[in-house]
């Protein structure tokens, strides 16, 4: 069976749907045979390739028995690149789709083609929700398109607690390709400020080594429902995407070899993306000594320090992996929602979050290097460790001098 790579995204307008299309194309120049599936109800892809010309079935007429699975394929620009539509205009059908996919038809049709195509590219709608669902579990891999804005990049720990439910019950054999960042602006400062501050703490092959970025060509491609490669004088932005493509290879390659080289056949969600190691450096390593000794004077389940995106740096009794980071990024993400009116107020640095009825999470805010920073304690309810705390966020800020 061929290998199916579904292209995601939590944010509309991050040219996730430009990516499939010119990502498939690419692949194509290379010689690779490629089917996009468009699963988004609204027709993204479709109205990209213009493929109306040709059909208005799609999808949705395959799920209803009314199409043969060839009947709805088209050959939009010549060359081993075929699309297929959802075929949905109506409200009705849209719905139909949703129900299709809530009951695992959508990812049956797939394999059909997955038998017949080497590669699938499948164009899944914005979000998440049950047609994302039947996707991952049909999916071989994921790869996540984001741009460099606070809203995209914070959705990340959502999207991949989803993904590893969908692993963890249906599809173990669930890989991330990597997240791919759009649009990219090295002249603005926020957005520069955004990459660097992510490519310095994630795991180094987390993200796609090719960053897209902005070019007016891509909006008028998209306007000639053609690749950008098609349209005269756009060489430079055509490149990009073949070397996405390459990478993309490179990537599948990579985790196929790590797969067969695998003695447990569960593995990580994000098998084939290299971890960093914990103990990297010797700041990493006296910061998870200082929060060891202070699970063991305190009594604390747990703890953790994390910069003001929420992603850990380093932690005392919990796990440090990429398996681990969105679940820390999203309690804290939480956490700090619900106390955020607290400690925004003048002098506030800690505020206590009770869990349970055993539990509770103690955040404690501190700065240094104009830097902002949460220490989070997992401590039993009838703790006070104020006078501890204080005296740990010493030796942490000494610990980053």
């Amino acid at each position: 069976m061929g290998s199916i790579i579904t292209i995601a995204g939590q944010k509309g307008g991050v040219g996730k749907t430009t990516t499939v299309l010119n990502l498939a194309y690419s692949l194509c120049l290379l010689r690779e045979e490629v089917l996009i599936l468009d699963c988004n109800p609204s027709g993204g892809a479709s109205l990209l390739c213009n493929i109306k010309r040709k059909t208005d079935k799609g999808l949705i007429h395959l799920l209803k028995g009314d199409v043969d699975p060839a009947e709805i394929l088209v050959k939009p620009f010549g060359g081993p690149m075929f699309v297929a539509g959802p075929g949905a205009t109506t409200p009705e059908e849209i719905l139909f789709f949703e129900n299709e996919a809530r009951y695992g038809n959508l990812a049956r049709v797939i394999k059909q083609y997955a038998e017949i195509f080497p590669r699938i590219i499948i164009d899944a709608p914005i979000g998440l929700g049950n047609i994302l669902e039947n996707l991952l579990t049909i999916s071989t891999s994921y790869i996540i398109v984001a741009n460099f804005r606070a809203t995209s990049v914070k959705s990340f720990s959502a999207f991949f607690r989803f993904a590893d439910w969908v692993k963890l019950g249906q599809n173990p054999g669930l890989n991330l390709e990597g997240v791919l960042f759009t649009m990219y602006r090295d002249t603005i400062t926020s957005e520069k400020t955004i990459f660097q501050y992510f490519k310095s703490r994630l795991p180094p092959n987390f993200f796609f080594d090719i960053t897209i970025p902005y070019n007016p060509k891509y909006e008028l491609a998209n306007l000639k429902s053609v690749p950008v490669a098609l349209i005269s004088d756009a060489k430079d932005a055509a490149q990009p995407y073949m070397l996405l493509a390459t990478e993309l290879n490179q990537r599948s390659a990579a985790q196929k070899t790590a797969k067969n080289n695998q003695d447990e056949p569960t593995a990580s969600r994000t098998s084939g993306i290299e971890k960093r190691p914990a103990n990297d450096n010797t700041m990493s390593a006296m910061l998870e000594e200082i929060l060891a000794d202070l699970c063991r004077k305190g009594g604390f389940s747990g703890a953790l320090i994390a910069d003001e995106m929420g992603l850990p740096l380093a932690t005392g009794n919990l796990l440090q992996d990429a398996d681990a980071l969105s679940a820390f990024a999203t309690i804290l993400g939480e956490s700090l929602k619900q106390a955020d009116t607290i400690l925004d107020c003048k002098g506030a640095v800690t505020v206590s979050l009770e869990v349970n009825q055993v539990e509770k999470i103690i955040l404690r805010k501190f700065q240094t290097h104009d830097s902002l920073y949460y220490l989070m304690v997992f401590a039993p309810r009838q703790a006070e460790p104020s006078a501890l705390l204080n005296e740990v966020v010493a030796a942490i800020i000494a610990a980053m001098a």
